[in-house]
């Protein structure tokens, strides 16, 4: 996609797609045929499984295990981080690239 921003030592599986206006950050493994959707941020250590379809805007914390595809306008964390509050409208409007 356009205007993507990877990181290092990442892994991308064969088939998967990125779309426009997304961050995937260090050592994230996208696996085979999945899908990023537009203005998505993808957290440290991150994991993503086979044929799984990360929605718009979606924000992946740091080592997060998605096994499924996503609802947009999510935030998806691990379970063992305490509830954080949803991304600052400041972040938001950094992924759509109007800061």
């Amino acid at each position: 996609g356009n205007n993507v921003t990877i990181w290092s030592s990442n892994q991308i599986g064969d088939c998967s797609v990125i779309s426009d206006h997304c961050w995937i950050t260090s050592n994230v493994c996208l696996a085979g045929n999945v899908v990023v959707k537009e203005f998505c941020f993808i957290g440290i250590n991150a994991a993503i499984s086979n044929d799984v379809v990360i929605a718009e805007e979606n924000f992946i914390g740091a080592n997060a295990l998605i096994t499924k595809s996503t609802r947009p306008n999510e935030v998806y964390l691990v379970s063992q981080t305490p509830k954080a509050p949803l991304p600052s409208d400041k972040f938001v409007r950094m992924l759509h690239g109007s800061i």
